[in-house]
């Protein structure tokens, strides 16, 4: 299998030339119109997820020019360790940041625990931003929260949000192998076409190890009718324990070939990153091979030289 490199993407698509990338990084968009302008005219992209922090001048590193790292778009995670319930609007913390970050950002807003008077009070501070995209999550379900919040549902967040405003594009997560809350296969693609049907433009999946997996995932969601892109989620394994970490935490299986082989190099850190980043270049070169999509979507836990190595191996 051949490995992905980024002159391989460049020659398809002018989003890697830095004067088209700011330009279109400051322009408000719909994130769903870059998509599917990117995938009409079959280009590959790739999008970053970046974890919220306090430091800002971590973010810098991403969006250096000399880097030549420019991602279709780029998301900011929830992470508000706070109640935002009690918090004043401008003391959240993921506010604070999507203020500094390029127009073409993506705001996660986990709505568990919320209000609908919280979330409202986001999403008009977000507008007063000029924010134009919202992952709409229901919210990590191991959090132990002071109140349950008034959304049952990612769905409902979803709703909400087409209700009382019309100026964001909405994406939702997709799960490949299954939601860890979902009694069955059908029941989680049942609660994922709900989401769309509420009005969601597209989707990031939930990490995989297995290309064949997300392939048929996406079948799954053709033929019930899901037709907005969806865009699969990479982790890039770099550390053995903390891939065992990830795969308990979002639920999701380690192939057995897989596990064999890093169970041997496992204590090889060194060897374990190569092995991992080989391994993560193969998973996206055989997904975007498939014709399943046209990009893919790195969690980067704002480790910036891996996702560099990722690119340009």
């Amino acid at each position: 299998m051949n490995v992905l490199k980024v002159e391989d993407i460049s020659k398809d698509t002018n989003i890697f030339n830095w004067e088209n990338y700011s330009k279109m990084a400051n322009k408000n968009t719909h994130l769903i119109k870059l998509i599917e302008e990117t995938i009409l005219k079959k280009e590959k992209f790739y999008s970053i997820e970046l974890v919220s922090e306090k430091d800002f001048e971590n973010y810098q590193r991403f969006f250096d020019e000399k880097r030549k790292l420019f991602p279709l778009f780029q998301s900011v995670t929830w992470h508000c360790k706070e109640n935002a319930n009690k918090l004043d609007i401008k003391n959240i913390e993921p506010l604070k940041i999507i203020e500094k970050l390029p127009s073409n950002t993506l705001l996660h807003l986990a709505a568990r625990g919320l209000t609908k008077e919280t979330v409202k009070t986001i999403l008009n501070r977000a507008n007063e931003l000029n924010v134009k995209n919202i992952f709409a999550l229901q919210g990590d379900s191991f959090v132990e929260l002071e109140e349950p919040g008034e959304f049952s549902h990612a769905s409902d967040l979803v709703t909400f949000i087409r209700q009382e405003f019309n100026s964001f594009c909405i994406c939702v997560a997709g799960y490949p192998e299954m939601h860890p809350k979902s009694q069955t296969k059908e029941q989680d693609l049942f609660w994922l076409k709900a989401k769309i049907d509420a009005g969601a433009d597209f989707i990031i999946s939930q990490i995989f190890f297995d290309a064949q997996i997300f392939i048929k995932f996406v079948k799954d969601c053709r033929l019930l009718n899901i037709t907005v892109p969806i865009i699969p989620g990479i982790f890039p394994i770099t550390n053995y324990k903390s891939l065992k970490k990830i795969s308990t935490i979002c639920h999701v299986e380690i192939p057995q070939n897989l596990l064999s082989t890093l169970e041997i190099i496992k204590d090889n850190d060194e060897k374990v990153e190569k092995f991992g980043k080989q391994f993560t270049k193969e998973l996206i070169n055989e997904v975007l091979q498939s014709g399943f999509a046209n990009g893919f979507h790195l969690f980067t836990f704002n480790r910036l030289s891996t996702i560099a190595d990722i690119l340009e191996m």
